[in-house]
């Protein structure tokens, strides 16, 4: 693809070029530029071509990307679940190791358990729900704890709902 001046028509890129023969020179301003700058380029078909190809890469690409963050950020959902429950799961097993007095209600109201803990509070565990006057956990069901028959503070978040929790006593005498 060499620029050989005894021909009619040479190729710089895509576009055939005019013989070097026909160079007029023309004026634009101050400048005096040739006939032959104006034709080398892409053609409009070229570019309407490259175009579309890049443009259905930049759609896979940000479709490819979007998809990366919705994945990421549930994962990070569930992560923050898992560290929430596994806070609360924790806590909860601490004192309950610690305590005495256990009281369980038989299945299905299993839902919640009362003990003295090593302090000699009284100490529940249950769900929120209808049933506690000012739901601390606002439209969700979280895991609550009373101390002394006080007032019910979450263990889990509000944003988290928990949709079952059962306590089942066994080894010891109630």
């Amino acid at each position: 693809h060499g620029i050989l001046m005894n021909h009619r028509i040479h190729y710089a890129g895509f576009t055939p070029l005019e013989s070097l023969h026909h160079k007029r020179l023309f004026r634009i301003g101050r400048w005096k530029v040739s006939k032959k700058d104006f034709l080398t380029g892409f053609t409009l078909l070229e570019m309407i071509a490259a175009l579309g190809v890049f443009s259905v890469v930049i759609v896979i690409f940000s479709s490819t990307f979007l998809n990366l963050l919705n994945a990421e950020r549930k994962a990070q959902i569930a992560a923050n679940v898992q560290d929430n429950l596994r806070f609360a799961v924790e806590v909860m097993s601490k004192e309950i190791r610690t305590g005495t007095g256990y009281s369980v209600p038989p299945p299905p109201t299993n839902t919640s358990v009362a003990f003295m803990n090593a302090d000699g509070e009284a100490i529940e565990y249950r769900l929120s729900g209808s049933d506690i006057p000012s739901n601390p956990c606002s439209q969700n069901v979280c895991i609550v704890k009373r101390t002394n028959a006080g007032d019910y503070l979450p263990l889990t978040s509000s944003q988290i709902s928990v949709d079952k929790l059962e306590f089942y006593l066994s080894g010891i005498q109630p």
